[in-house]
């Protein structure tokens, strides 16, 4: 008899997991429950907004033209994503990579790019840093004396468990609160989600080595399209269908049956059970925290900081305009939208640029409405591109607002930085997501990363078993 596991949710990851179960002969059962609380939401606006009336070629952009997600932006080795694009045959439809400098927006100054050269690492960021104009000399100069000297050893970067402040690190290294707003603020929210005041220096540091000082290969690569997770998503989804996969979808999960720290079953509304052998949860850590006895959450202190495990929000606001633009350009700035996105759009009638201002870590804007949110994407839209009119014009012409209230997990000060692993301690019941420990440093790896670490783990276990 094949074995039988049971995956609760349908995200990315748990898909993943779910497939390379198919592939080694389980019997997979998705639950798909209703009311996640970390469901995205979207805005959209009248059809009056989301047309250009005064355009020849006036259409309305559809959500999927737009894409309902944050916009995804590598930097990095992706292997695992590749290696899953060509498994599954459509390499075709994955998004066209374009690289792009960072750019940042200084009160006084055009956009300053960070210079990227064709020199191995670390010599083409110390060659950047040198021709970085968003810094003012006396800063570079600071900086590139501070890097000697860790590799001379005299100084080291803090490190992971390091209780200061990213905010504060930088001050000790000649680093002034000017440069903290036009620079290291939009850069660490970029690249870890909270403010500089809000992450461990550790943690921005060893970020900052990751993305830096690894590999020149890993400076920002921008799609230019906008769903690769739900390409994914809905292949993954087909083929495990056609391979005899059970997707069952709305049913609420009540909680979690628990005999002899096991997990015995699933129970739903009206006494309805679903057993397996394996269970995979890919629901956040608040929502499998409410489904466990408590008695197991008072007894290991894993699944204790599993229900501690807290979400920062992400708000983006997208809009199409007529701005021309060839090139895609990720510009990192101060304020509510602590980076924008540009990508050329094109349709078979016309082209034109997306834009998608990302803010996160932000609960107070998640909180507002969808009109005060596009006046504040606006203000910001308006001021990174003060010379062009397409952009000025109000209101835009299509737009819309993803709204993601459990966007990613942060590292909260005081405390050490905690990613649980696939393994919990009931041995037939296992964890899948972005959030989990796996090292990969963007979302979409992470997520396949996580899946795949987790059925490799149910698979050993079973061997192990037999």
């Amino acid at each position: 008899m094949k074995p039988r596991v049971l995956v609760l949710g349908d995200s990315l990851s748990g898909l993943v997991a779910a497939w390379r179960l198919c592939m080694a002969e389980f019997q997979v059962t998705i639950l798909t429950p209703n009311g996640h609380p970390d469901e995205t939401t979207s805005s959209f606006p009248p059809p009056a907004i989301s047309q250009n009336l005064d355009s020849p070629h006036s259409e309305r952009v559809e959500p999927n033209d737009v894409g309902l997600s944050t916009p995804l932006v590598w930097y990095g080795s992706h292997k695992r994503t590749d290696s899953l694009l060509q498994e599954l045959n459509i390499a075709t439809h994955a998004p066209r990579w374009r690289t792009a400098p960072f750019e940042f927006k200084t009160p006084s100054l055009p956009p300053s790019r960070f210079p990227n050269t064709l020199l191995p690492a670390p010599w083409h960021t110390v060659l950047g840093i040198l021709n970085f104009t968003a810094l003012p000399y006396s800063q570079r100069w600071h900086l590139i004396n501070f890097v000697e000297k860790v590799w001379e050893g005299v100084a080291t970067l803090p490190n992971a468990l390091n209780l200061d402040t990213a905010e504060s690190w930088l001050l000790s290294i000649g680093q002034p609160p000017p440069v903290h707003k036009t620079v290291w603020n939009p850069l660490c929210r970029f690249l870890l989600g909270t403010s500089l005041a809000h992450s461990h220096a550790g943690s921005f540091a060893a970020m900052l080595t990751q993305v830096f000082f690894l590999s020149r290969h890993h400076r920002p690569h921008l799609a230019q399209t906008t769903n690769l997770s739900t390409s994914l998503e809905h292949t993954l989804t087909e083929q495990l269908t056609a391979r005899g996969a059970t997707i069952a979808r709305g049913p609420t999960i009540e909680y979690l049956q628990v005999e002899s720290e096991q997990i015995t079953g699933v129970c739903g509304p009206h006494g309805s059970l679903h057993t397996a052998d394996w269970y995979v949860s890919t629901l956040h850590p608040s929502a499998l925290s409410s489904l466990l006895p408590e008695r197991l959450l008072a007894r290991y202190s894993s699944f204790q900081q599993l229900s501690q495990t807290t979400f920062a929000p992400i708000v983006t606001f997208q809009m199409e305009t007529n701005l021309e633009m060839n090139k895609p350009r990720l510009l990192l700035h101060d304020g509510p939208f602590s980076w924008t996105l540009c990508r050329p759009h094109h349709r078979s009638t016309r082209t034109s640029t997306l834009l998608s201002c990302v803010s996160t870590h932000d609960a107070d804007l998640l909180a507002q409405s969808d009109e005060e949110i596009t006046a504040r994407a606006m203000e910001t839209l308006r001021d990174l591109f003060a010379d062009d009119t397409n952009v000025a014009s109000d209101p835009p012409h299509s737009s819309h607002i993803v709204r993601q209230p459990l966007g990613f997990v942060p590292h909260p000060l005081g405390t050490k930085s905690y990613h649980p692993s696939n393994q919990t301690p009931i041995r037939n019941l296992l964890l899948t997501g972005s959030w989990t420990d796996t090292g990969a440093i963007t979302e979409i790896e992470s997520a396949i990363t996580s899946g795949e670490l987790c059925a490799q783990a149910v698979l050993t276990q079973s061997y192990k078993a037999n």
